[in-house]
């Protein structure tokens, strides 16, 4: 079976079949200059299964979903912007970043990480973990309370002079 349809002279090759089946013993290429749409009269399962997937695209990428959202790898995964930065935002929800061997927040070339919390900053929740802070300068400000409580021994070093002030109270 051949066809051959001349679509710049305006020749429109409509297909109606129950299963449209087509074998290439080659290469299978889809070329449109306007557009390849699949699932135009109503949204369908797109299904697709191959050895390697490979999408380039000269402009934006974008998926919308009504629904989840999975990508799931056994290797290394790699997101990577030159432009803009990397937004990630969960409004309906938690969101959980879980590193099985640790989660390493880098903020390179004099970027500074910043983290707010509405509702506050908690480490350590589940159980008691060590906090390490080596800092170049520590300034720790409050609008309420500063409480330090612990179990064992308190220990301030310093090489220069020190100062604990109180306006009021002993």
């Amino acid at each position: 079976f051949h066809l051959d349809a001349d679509a710049n002279a305006g020749s429109i090759v409509d297909i109606d079949a129950g299963i449209l089946d087509i074998d290439a013993a080659g290469l299978l290429s889809l070329d449109g200059a306007g557009g390849i749409n699949i699932g135009v009269a109503t949204d369908y399962a797109v299904d697709l299964d191959a050895s390697t997937l490979d999408v380039d695209a000269s402009g934006a990428i974008t998926i919308d979903g009504t629904s989840t959202f999975s990508v799931d790898v056994d290797g290394a995964t790699n997101i990577n912007t030159s432009v803009g930065g990397i937004g990630i935002d969960s409004e309906a929800g938690a969101l959980t970043l879980d590193g099985h061997t640790g989660v390493d927040i880098d903020a390179s070339n004099s970027g500074k990480v910043a983290i707010d919390g509405a509702g506050g900053i908690d480490i350590g929740v589940a159980t008691d973990v060590a906090v390490d802070l080596d800092a170049s300068t520590l300034d720790v400000d409050a609008s309420g309370a500063i409480t330090i409580d612990g179990t064992s021994t308190f220990s301030v070093d310093v090489d220069g002079a020190t100062n604990i002030n109180t306006s009021v109270g002993g």
